[in-house]
């Protein structure tokens, strides 16, 4: 399926700066890969490894101001109040003690890299490799799995995350 990224807010000048802002280093990540990969190094390694050693940084950071590292009601309200909710028009699907799903309906992301390449399947790899964050991040979540349930990159309608309890 072709990709579909489509932003449907647009009128909020702040919220597309800070797109533009992660459209340009997305950008840097496609670049600085591509140059890797010219010389030879296997980026998605070392990529896959740096950004998810991002993510369980960032996921530290965040769960600390959380009072329990495993409710998933309260992970969501903390991401519902955050810019992201915006920038990536997230739809708040489920947010239960059991699972918390949210469906992205654009990605800047992406964007950027529709910029440099007309390659889907690449673009898709990217974004595989930069979801490595998010899967650092999460695995700070007690008790619970992070599942990538389809991405827009890869022709999806939407991003679907979900984090369901396990124990």
């Amino acid at each position: 399926m072709p990709i579909v990224n489509k932003p449907k807010i647009t009128d909020m000048k702040e919220i597309n700066a800070v797109r533009g802002q992660m459209e340009h280093r997305a950008q840097w990540f496609y670049l600085m890969n591509d140059e890797a990969k010219k010389l030879g190094y296997d980026w998605e390694k070392f990529s896959r490894s740096a950004i998810h050693r991002c993510g369980c940084f960032r996921g530290a950071e965040m769960f600390a101001a959380l009072k329990d590292k495993g409710d998933l009601v309260e992970l969501a309200e903390y991401f519902k109040g955050q810019p992201g909710t915006y920038i990536f028009e997230k739809e708040y699907v489920s947010t239960t003690p059991e699972l918390f799903e949210t469906h992205f309906h654009y990605c800047p992301l992406v964007a950027g890299w529709q910029k440099l390449t007309d390659d889907e399947e690449h673009i898709g790899l990217c974004c595989d490799v930069v979801m490595e964050g998010d899967k650092g991040m999460f695995s700070h979540v007690t008790g619970s799995e992070f599942i990538i349930d389809g991405t827009i990159a890869k022709g999806d309608s939407v991003c679907k995350m979900i984090i369901r309890k396990t124990k």
